[in-house]
């Protein structure tokens, strides 16, 4: 039962890591459907050396997801490491009206958005910082703020077991 449970549990992780890496690559395809991409140049970003590709958005794209109706409403730059092809920074402006959830919230053109990752110990590419400045309108309310979030001191997880002995079981 016990080794039911814990395979059980697995599964369940797994399948929560599955969604999580299912959700990530449906919002990419969404990019890509989204917007006009054109080589800008090359730059060099904490070392990596990176692509820069504006992106516009399309006329002709119609949205798959409520992220795909944000999309619509963006022009940006991605940064994509020449080695890896991940997103190093993004930096992109709300160019029109994007309306969510029955017209109740509006993200007005201005709002920004700005992301950048970076790669640790070579292995795994990690949230670097986020910037978002809002300028919405909730129902009859209006909001003008930016919200900064830094991501760091970033540690390996570790854990060591020791096998003591054997209890009686619980009933």
């Amino acid at each position: 039962m016990d080794k039911r449970k814990r395979d059980a549990e697995a599964g369940r992780l797994q399948e929560i890591g599955e969604k999580d890496r299912k959700k990530r690559q449906e919002l990419r395809d969404e990019v890509v459907r989204a917007f006009t991409f054109q080589l800008a140049g090359e730059e060099k970003i904490d070392g990596h050396d990176a692509y820069l590709i504006d992106a516009e958005p399309r006329s002709d794209y119609h949205p798959h997801s409520e992220q795909g109706r944000l999309l619509q409403a963006l022009r940006g730059k991605f940064w994509i490491d020449k080695v890896d092809y991940e997103w190093v920074r993004i930096d992109a402006q709300v160019i029109r009206p994007a309306r969510f959830g029955l017209f109740i919230f509006t993200l007005s053109p201005g709002s920004t958005i700005y992301f950048e990752q970076e790669r640790l110990n070579e292995e795994v590419w990690l949230p670097k910082k986020v910037m978002v400045r809002l300028d919405a309108r909730l129902v009859f309310k209006h909001t003008d703020e930016e919200v900064v979030d830094d991501f760091r001191d970033y540690h390996r997880f570790q854990t060591d077991s020791k096998i003591t002995g054997v209890s009686e079981p619980l009933k």
